[in-house]
């Protein structure tokens, strides 16, 4: 395996992702919560264990390549950083909750409830505001991941393989029924998107594994401010 890694890290990293990720949902997907198929309760909080997995493929490619674990990057300076989370965290709330906030409504922009935006009570922490995605993942997709494929491919096509591979991790969950309410294609789609926002907020930060936790936390906040907004 320490010969592959050093010469396919990244192919590695994937497939550990993925085989790690999908034997972590097990306990979602084969109990009540998710098929049934196991006659026992298990709360939706433990899909934190699978979350856990690309971080994890990229500790253990990182070590067998590099015999270290320094997978990430926290930050390269608080300049960029700030410009980083400034910026990323706008493009993150006006993609997934100013501008659908805009096309859902009926009403004129300026009669949406725009304040629910200063209400703390929207932004309090759950399991899936950080450690259901943010915290768990991006170490792996955007602090290991994303500087080696664009490496090899730039940030557009890194952005769009990175963000259909992290779509398709996704697809044990969809035999969940309370996860998503979104069809599978329009889940990869938003993916895909949001990869590419994401890709260009970690970059204005020099690839700040913070910046991408942030996009990824207001993304999984935005089902609740869209609801407060429109």
């Amino acid at each position: 395996m320490t010969g592959f890694a050093r010469r396919r890290p990244l192919v590695l990293f994937f497939l550990l992702a993925y085989a790690l990720g999908w034997v972590g949902f097990l306990p979602i997907v084969l109990t009540r919560v998710g098929l049934g198929l196991v006659p026992v309760n298990v709360p939706i909080q433990f899909i934190m264990i699978g979350a856990c997995a690309p971080t994890v493929a990229a500790i253990w490619v990182q070590w067998l390549t590099e015999r270290n674990l320094r997978i990430c990057n926290l930050y390269s300076s608080p300049q960029t950083l700030l410009l980083g989370l400034i910026t990323g965290g706008a493009l993150a709330a006006v993609a997934s909750v100013i501008v659908p906030g805009l096309l859902m409504s009926r009403s004129p922009m300026h009669a949406l409830n725009w304040s629910v935006f200063a209400s703390f009570g929207m932004y309090h922490v759950n399991y899936s505001t950080f450690f259901g995605g943010p915290v768990n993942e991006e170490p792996g997709w955007r602090g290991f991941a994303l500087p080696r494929l664009q490496t090899m491919f730039g940030p557009v096509r890194a952005s769009v393989l990175l963000g259909a591979l992290w779509a398709g991790w996704h697809l044990p969950l969809f035999l969940i029924p309370e996860w998503t309410s979104v069809q599978v294609w329009e889940f990869a789609l938003i993916l895909v998107a949001l990869s590419i926002l994401i890709t260009l907020g970690a970059n204005l930060s020099r690839l700040s594994v913070l910046v991408p936790i942030l996009m990824h936390a207001i993304f999984n906040t935005s089902p609740r401010l869209l609801g407060g907004v429109a």
